[in-house]
């Protein structure tokens, strides 16, 4: 599969939306008294599609 990002507003959509996951993935590590470990993972993907598909919803980037 071949995603073609050829308009700046897509771009901008999908940093948005990694930044969105990556910022979830940070604040789901387990708290203190838990041991250390890695953030949610499923989360994290989860938080960047529901962003990459409400963004370009919004804007109305074109699907086909």
């Amino acid at each position: 599969m071949t995603v073609h990002i050829d308009n700046p507003v897509i771009l901008l959509i999908f940093v948005i939306a990694c930044l969105a996951g990556y910022i979830d993935y940070k604040r789901t590590k387990p708290k203190p008294p838990l041991p250390p470990g890695p953030g949610d993972l499923a989360s994290a993907v989860t938080v960047g599609a529901m962003t990459l598909a409400g963004l370009a919803f919004l804007l109305g980037v074109p699907t086909s």
